[in-house]
């Protein structure tokens, strides 16, 4: 990583031995549109992809000039961050008579349509052989090509105890 930094803020340096290796990198990271970017201004020989990639989106700036040592420090992205974290937390405060909604309840609510083995299989080993059983007569009837093999689950389900979580 930090060769490519070096290669960013200087791309001419790239000697023959940097270039093969980032050519490798680029044959194992076809998408890696950065090391292609440093190969082309490198080589002088024009990538067509580069140029048909960023047709219609414009390079970042730090691969369109040369990098000073903000980019790497974080220049204005440092500055937005410090300014957010040295303002002081305001506690929202609730006004008299003012509700709050419990937005949590929505999250706890299961979706009757929800169904696979594996969450059928994750009931079991919770102990929640009720749930277990209801899901595999579900998927027996989504899928009755393989309603004889729910159908067995569903039994060992019941005839086993129910201390135990039944292990298909």
């Amino acid at each position: 990583m930090n060769e490519l930094v070096t290669y960013m803020s200087d791309p001419e340096a790239l000697d023959e031995v940097a270039q093969a290796r980032l050519r490798r990198m680029l044959k194992r990271y076809p998408w890696c549109s950065t090391v292609r970017l440093l190969l082309d201004r490198a080589t002088r020989q024009r990538d067509p992809l580069v140029r048909l990639h960023y047709v219609g989106h414009p390079l970042p700036d730090i691969l369109l000039e040369k990098p000073s040592e903000a980019h790497f420090t974080g220049g204005k992205t440092l500055s937005v961050i410090a300014r957010f974290m040295s303002r002081p937390a305001e506690p929202k405060t609730l006004t008299e008579g003012e509700v709050t909604a419990d937005w949590s309840a929505d999250s706890v609510q299961e979706d009757p349509d929800l169904i696979s083995e594996e969450l059928a299989q994750i009931y079991l080993d919770q102990g929640l052989t009720e749930k277990a059983r209801e899901i595999y007569a579900k998927l027996s009837l989504v899928y009755p090509e393989k309603s004889v093999y729910f159908a067995e689950i569903i039994d060992r389900i019941g005839s086993e105890p129910k201390t135990e979580s039944v292990n298909i």
